[in-house]
């Protein structure tokens, strides 16, 4: 979810659920805190800590550790590039019209 990256990457901890990547970027009492879908006591019960939770990584701890993990903004900037002009080159031999 880019909006956990964004978060994480200027050093804001966040409360999210399971899906997708957001386990792989998301550590447990470090940087936020995983909830189950739909779980809106246990949503609120992680808002609570993370709020009030001195107990986190420092900021630029947080923005460090995800650097270290995808690279700096002009690297994912790279491959998100990359990602579409490959897409669109597939697209364009045909080759794409399967992915949507």
């Amino acid at each position: 979810c880019n909006a956990v990256l964004e978060a994480l990457a200027v050093g804001t901890p966040v409360v999210t659920t399971p899906v997708g990547d957001n386990a792989h970027f998301v550590k447990e009492s470090v940087n936020g805190y995983l909830v189950p879908v739909d779980d809106s006591e246990s949503l609120a019960a992680a808002l609570g800590r993370v709020l009030s939770a001195p107990a986190l990584a420092p900021r630029q701890d947080i923005a460090a550790a995800l650097q270290r993990q995808v690279g700096d903004w002009d690297a994912v900037a790279g491959r998100v590039l990359a990602f579409f002009r490959e897409r669109l080159a597939a697209r364009a031999t045909g080759a794409g019209d399967s992915v949507r």
